[in-house]
């Protein structure tokens, strides 16, 4: 399947780092100073690369005063979640296996329809009031991301990681049980 991805610019050594890394509290550090047997490492079980579609909107808000504001949002097709972009993501077609692909929970028409809430909401401040959105481009990209199967202590748990930005994505680590993908993952 050809999908626009956004391009995967960690390696998979780096994915299982992050994945791996740990962030300790002070109390922590010091039972590992006094009995160093308590100290375990995190290991990487498994690896798998995934990727979500987002919906991306570009529009104009204008308020009743006759300002105007220029936004862009994204919207997971999976999770519901808008959150607001900088910029343009890069984008190339790719041909990617139907099993990495989350299957949309959202339709295009929802999607604009939360996008559009979300612009109005957040330049209620700087148009000081309501305003009327208007939208300029909708598009569809598909963002990379690691799923990490780690184990400490005896306990296996995942970890997402996004494959463009090296950071772990809390939230889709979260649902990612919840997920469903578009044929069953090829492990």
């Amino acid at each position: 399947m050809t999908i626009p991805c956004a391009m995967v610019r960690i390696t998979p050594e780096q994915a299982a780092a992050a994945a791996c890394a740990e962030h300790p509290d002070l109390i922590t550090r010091i039972s590992w100073l006094i009995v160093p047997k308590l100290r375990r490492e995190t290991r990487l079980l498994q690896l798998s690369l995934f990727y979500c579609k987002y919906y991306i909107v570009w529009g104009t808000v204008s308020g009743p005063q006759g300002k105007c504001v220029r936004c862009t949002a994204a919207m997971n097709s999976a999770l519901n979640l808008v959150r607001k972009v900088v910029g343009t993501p890069e984008t190339s077609d790719q041909d990617i296996d139907s099993g990495q692909i989350v299957q949309d929970q959202y339709t295009i028409g929802q999607a604009e329809e939360k996008i559009r809430e979300f612009m109005v909401r957040s330049s209620y401040k700087m148009l000081r009031g309501l305003g009327r959105v208007s939208v300029e481009c909708v598009e569809t990209a598909y963002r990379p991301y690691y799923m990490c199967l780690c184990e400490k202590n005896g306990k296996i748990y995942r970890r997402v990681v996004d494959a463009t930005l090296g950071e772990r994505d809390y939230l889709l680590e979260y649902q990612y049980k919840h997920l469903k993908f578009l044929s069953a993952p090829t492990e």
